[in-house]
């Protein structure tokens, strides 16, 4: 399967700060170093946290987890670029919550992990 995929610069995570490149980085600033993460958790806080997200689904009445699976799409490519950046790895992988399947764990790198709070303090 092709895909189109945009590269990202640690320059690019800088410039506009409601990406979900830059969301991603926010929410591995609350992380403790090593902890681990799932697609999911970070949609979530998307959801909650960036500007964008949070006003165009407010007075929806689409469910929360319905909002959330359509913002992990997003994530999920996401998740790509700062793979290939190597500020985050994947650590591993889980049993699904509820069903069958296998989702990856990420954590953030060392510089992933000093990048984050970078961001963090430029909020």
């Amino acid at each position: 399967m092709l895909c189109s995929m945009r590269h990202t610069s640690i320059h690019s995570l800088f410039q506009e700060q409601h990406t979900v490149n830059y969301s991603i980085l926010l929410y591995g600033s609350i992380l403790k170093e090593k902890e681990t993460f799932t697609e999911w958790q970070v949609a979530e806080f998307v959801l909650y946290n960036d500007p964008y997200y949070r006003d165009s689904w407010q007075g929806s009445k689409v469910r929360i987890a319905d909002r959330i699976e359509t913002i992990v799409k997003t994530v999920k490519r996401h998740i790509t670029s700062l793979l290939e950046l190597r500020l985050i790895k994947q650590t591993g992988i889980q049993k699904q919550t509820k069903g069958t399947g296998l989702i990856p764990n990420y954590a953030l790198t060392p510089v992933g992990h000093l990048i984050s709070r970078l961001v963090k303090s430029n909020v």
